[in-house]
């Protein structure tokens, strides 16, 4: 899952840098498909950073575990931190399924 979020991350941080240059600002239907791709990873790249952010915090919070006079206090907001990082990496799995060609057609249903 990390390897794909990082893969990711690397397209979109080419995405942005292939939407500054010139010749893709000059030239519309590139510009369309690249701001088209980088709409549909942006929001795993989004989480996966509020990921890594979140296990840095985890680490932290471990380190201020061990000491007496933070134990408390650390323990708590550590077990939030591991709740919320479990509810996350749901989230990252759902957005890293495929998704469907058709998924953003219009349709029409008839229902009898």
């Amino acid at each position: 899952m990390i390897d794909r979020l990082e893969l990711l991350t690397n397209r979109y941080n080419e995405i942005n840098e292939e939407l500054l240059k010139p010749e893709v600002l000059s030239d519309f239907n590139k510009q369309k498909k690249l701001s088209k791709e980088k709409g549909g990873i942006e929001e795993a790249v989004n989480k996966y950073a509020e990921y890594k952010d979140l296990v840095s915090e985890i680490e932290s919070l471990k380190e201020l575990v061990m000491d007496p006079e933070m134990h408390e206090i650390a323990s708590i907001e550590l077990d939030e931190k591991k709740d919320k990082l479990a509810s996350l990496t749901k989230e990252i799995e759902i957005l890293l399924l495929p998704k469907d060609e058709n998924d953003g057609k219009d349709i029409i249903m008839e229902i009898r």
